[in-house]
């Protein structure tokens, strides 16, 4: 859990605590013995980080692992600070420790990480779409070079059908046009065969 720690004090008195305490307590009343005006600040101090936030003589307080994103420390202090009614500490306790828990996890909180994991997405859809873009317009590269054989082919088949149908056309003409004199060429009580062009 990335908020190991957390504690609302007025002064150096700690009103309400969350998490191992004993492990923490010497660095953090060192931290609120310094505190004299309304500030925010954070220390790295092996390994951990201490980030406060005081206000109207109340400072919240949280450890954090180094790595932990200083602006979700202060989005987390920020909530405790709002809803702190020191009327009712005693019902606090359990909310604080649920508002560690969801501060714990970023990804929960932090509108960055939000739209972060949302370009993240996006862009993982994008690279899927232009793949299939890059793979289509193979296919389609495909398709225009069977249509431009295609094409030649069929050019090539109407040029040869033609010069069938030209050489066809002439060879048939001449044999109508034998036909046709060799009818006309008989007589009906002679057979003559007079062939003419």
């Amino acid at each position: 859990m990335p908020i190991y720690y957390a504690c609302i004090a007025k002064g150096t008195n700690i009103l309400l605590q969350a998490g191992p305490n004993k492990k923490y307590k010497k660095i953090v009343a060192a931290i609120l013995g310094k505190i004299t005006r309304n500030e925010q600040k954070s220390y790295v101090y092996e390994g951990n980080k201490y980030n406060y936030t005081t206000t109207n003589g109340y400072t919240f307080l949280c450890v954090t692992n180094n790595d932990y994103k200083t602006r979700i420390c202060f989005a987390f202090l920020k909530q405790l600070e709002l809803e702190w009614d020191p009327s009712e500490s005693t019902k606090y306790q359990a909310q604080l420790e649920e508002h560690m828990k969801s501060y714990s996890d970023p990804a929960n909180v932090d509108k960055a990480s939000k739209v972060q994991n949302k370009i993240s997405e996006v862009k993982e859809i994008m690279m899927e779409n232009i793949d299939a873009v890059l793979e289509r317009g193979e296919n389609l590269k495909n398709l225009h070079e069977r249509t431009t054989e295609l094409e030649s082919n069929s050019i090539q088949f109407s040029e040869k059908a033609t010069e069938v149908k030209k050489k066809n056309g002439v060879e048939k003409s001449q044999n109508v046009d034998l036909a046709y004199h060799c009818c006309f060429g008989c007589d009906s009580n002679n057979i003559v065969c007079d062939l003419w062009y």
